[in-house]
């Protein structure tokens, strides 16, 4: 079953009858995913609870126009969830949404009893400006959104009296692990539990810090069996789990199967294996600043043809092929840099479909 059914299945019961579980960590990582401005207030002193806060969301704030799957999966999850017993006594407090021409954040803080709260991180959505800082986290930390991260955790809840879960999906995974490593000892000293799910890893430097090994106990990566994003950079504590989808669709959390506690655990396909490999390759044969001149070659091109969403491109895909020929008018090196990276994903996408002509 996915999220969706595990809801409707378990929705008529409380946490007091069934125990918070890794199905219902998985959830609330996704609901940063919605946009709460004006809904959910910055500070911990207002609290909402979830059903009022999806009745305000679905009357006044639901925009049905184009979104990406992450983002329309946050909202279907509050939709399936928001007025069942399970679930509409959470309460939701410090939201906050920072969208700049250079960063992309938002994080969630959710109470699920006295003394225990969930920290959700929202992943990149469809923003142009979020998916570069993904990139930039290939050659550079901390990047905007991780500075922002840290200072949300150790702004927070420095003073406050409750156990801390962390989490989030893609790029939230990554958001919640720098929290975790950079957040002050008294933070540290709550936090008991960090997920980051199908989340990048982190630069070679970063992962052997004294400040992951602090947090390392507690961390778990968690990536689907067709692991793309969760394969960025480096990271430990990998746990594989199942979904039924290939390509781009196994990262969506709504995609993922679960049982009746816990997701599923699976192994890595071999497309995603050999990704990973040809991934750090890439990595390992350019340094850090010819990386850069790479991710600001690429984003420029986006902001020649204004390019702000990835809807966009997927709208007019014919932008595509004004995109790919642009790359071929920067220096010889950065150009080589660019043909690689296409060819690495072509080569993945081209295994997929042979993963999936072989299943069938």
């Amino acid at each position: 079953m996915n999220l969706i059914s595990y809801i409707e299945k378990y929705g008529n019961k409380t946490f007091l009858d069934k125990p918070l579980n890794g199905v219902d960590k998985l959830i609330l990582s996704n609901l940063s995913y919605v946009e709460f401005t004006g809904i959910i207030s910055k500070g911990s002193l207002r609290k909402k609870r979830l059903e009022t806060a999806g009745e305000e969301f679905f009357s006044n704030k639901y925009d049905k126009g184009k979104k990406m799957l992450a983002v329309k999966g946050g909202i279907k999850l509050l939709k399936a969830m928001y007025k069942t017993d399970r679930y509409k006594d959470l309460l939701l407090f410090n939201y906050e949404r920072i969208l700049t021409d250079k960063e992309q954040f938002s994080a969630l803080s959710i109470e699920i009893e006295p003394h225990l709260t969930y920290v959700s991180f929202e992943g990149t959505d469809d923003l142009v400006i979020g998916w570069k800082e993904d990139f930039e986290m290939c050659y550079k930390f901390p990047v905007k959104s991780q500075r922002s991260a840290i200072n949300y955790i150790n702004g927070h809840f420095t003073f406050k009296d409750t156990k801390l879960i962390l989490g989030g999906h893609s790029k939230g995974g990554n958001l919640a692990l720098v929290a975790a490593m950079y957040a002050n000892f008294i933070v540290r000293n709550k936090i008991i539990e960090v997920y980051s799910y199908d989340g990048p890893g982190l630069l070679l430097e970063q992962l052997n810090s004294s400040r992951y090994k602090k947090i390392e106990d507690r961390f778990t990566h968690i990536i689907p069996n067709n692991s793309v994003v969760g394969l960025m950079l480096y990271s430990t504590k990998d746990r594989v789990i199942k979904t039924n989808y290939v390509g781009v669709l196994s990262h969506f959390a709504l995609n993922w199967q679960v049982d009746d506690n816990d997701l599923i655990d699976d192994t890595l396909k071999t497309s995603s294996v050999d990704l990973k490999n040809e991934m750090d390759k890439w990595l390992e044969k350019y340094n850090n600043d010819e990386k850069k001149i790479f991710v600001d070659e690429m984003f420029n091109i986006f902001e020649k043809y204004n390019i702000k969403s990835l809807m966009q491109i997927l709208d007019k895909p014919t932008i595509l092929i004004k995109l790919l020929n642009e790359t071929s008018k920067v220096d010889y090196k950065t150009s080589n840099m660019f043909k690689e990276f296409v060819n690495m994903v072509r080569k993945f996408f081209f295994k997929n479909v042979k993963e999936k002509i072989t299943k069938k």
